[in-house]
């Protein structure tokens, strides 16, 4: 493999972190919107699954977009994209599903 090569694979998938992350960000209130009643009461991984399913339609379609508009990313990174923003959007929710769980317990046990 050659420096040329090298640099532009670690270059892609540096791209590719960084649009799921991007990808993330601007849809995790989405998602929240479609799990908030049903997320909180469910185990973690339980939760996990739910949330992969209820988010698939709104990653996939932001996916394939970044895809169409960027240089470096390909068709052939579509799965591999989906997959990083997917798991990022799970891992953004269930940190605030825990917060907010959190701050539950806490009025209770104030009250």
């Amino acid at each position: 493999m050659s420096w040329l090569d090298y640099f532009l694979r670690r270059r892609i998938k540096t791209e590719l972190v960084e649009a799921a992350q991007a990808i993330a960000v601007r849809h995790r209130i989405a998602v929240w919107e479609r799990v908030e009643d049903t997320v909180p009461q469910m185990s973690p991984s339980e939760a996990r699954g739910y949330i992969r399913a209820r988010a698939a339609t709104i990653v996939h379609s932001e996916a394939d977009k970044v895809i169409a508009g960027h240089d470096l990313l390909t068709d052939a990174q579509l799965p591999l994209l989906v997959a990083a923003a997917t798991d990022a959007v799970i891992a953004d929710i269930l940190v605030e599903r825990n917060r907010r769980r959190t701050a539950s317990a806490a009025v209770a046990r104030a009250a």
